[in-house]
């Protein structure tokens, strides 16, 4: 069984934030006594193909919200960084 990663909340809720705010939604999608995750980019639905349990879906979540702000937030800075300074 995999290691439990600890959850930062404070950055998560950040992250959630600012992923809500450009247009990123990640939502549960119920199938059957489990859950699969859909990421909703800007329109582009993304199905993650795994399910999770009621307990961990959650968790995911957060993950992949801190998984997108790092991804865009990132390379948002660093384009203002270059370009604009």
């Amino acid at each position: 069984m995999g290691k439990a990663k600890m959850i930062n909340h404070e950055t998560s809720l950040r992250a959630m934030g600012w992923c809500i705010n450009n247009g990123i939604k990640i939502y549960p999608l119920p199938k059957g006594s489990y859950y699969e995750l859909e990421i909703n980019d800007n329109g582009k639905l993304i199905r993650s193909g795994k399910t999770y349990t009621a307990a961990k879906w959650a968790d995911k979540v957060y993950e992949l919200y801190t998984y997108y702000y790092d991804r865009y937030y990132s390379n948002w800075l660093y384009v203002i960084l270059v370009y604009y300074l």
